[in-house]
């Protein structure tokens, strides 16, 4: 068992439990948690999961965040939802739909514009592989 010191999103301490003074004075605005019985693990990496529209759909991304997943690897298997022109555009929902539903829309064209979406969607973290098979 051990004492973990948090400061923003980064480790800074680790303090064994029998290294650690009867009187721990904590920093002003220090927040102490008690987690006797729990664990404490670093976020996992779904690398697999087709969570694309998952992702985009809302902010908390509530299922995976629950679960420890704070980072997801999409556009696995050559299809993804960029890049794409109109043509594509017009047919790759489609054949994703069996891994996340048919979306209302698929506005965007370049990696950079779903990208951005991403990052606009949701807290977790989101490694976007470049899909082979969507543009002809």
């Amino acid at each position: 068992m051990a004492d973990v010191a948090v400061e923003g999103a980064r480790v800074v301490a680790v303090l064994p439990r029998d290294s650690r003074p009867d009187e721990l004075e904590l920093p002003a605005g220090a927040v102490e948690i008690a987690a006797e019985g729990l664990a404490l693990a670093p976020g996992f990496i779904d690398m697999h999961a087709h969570s694309d529209l998952a992702v985009l759909g809302g902010i908390t991304h509530d299922a995976k965040i629950r679960q420890g997943v704070t980072t997801e690897v999409l556009g696995q298997d050559g299809l993804g939802y960029a890049p794409l022109d109109d043509a594509s555009a017009a047919v790759i929902p489609a054949q994703i739909a069996g891994w996340n539903g048919l979306p209302d829309d698929v506005p965007w064209r370049s990696m950079d514009d779903l990208l951005s979406a991403i990052d606009a969607a949701t807290v977790a973290n989101a490694a976007v592989l470049v899909p082979q098979g969507t543009c002809g």
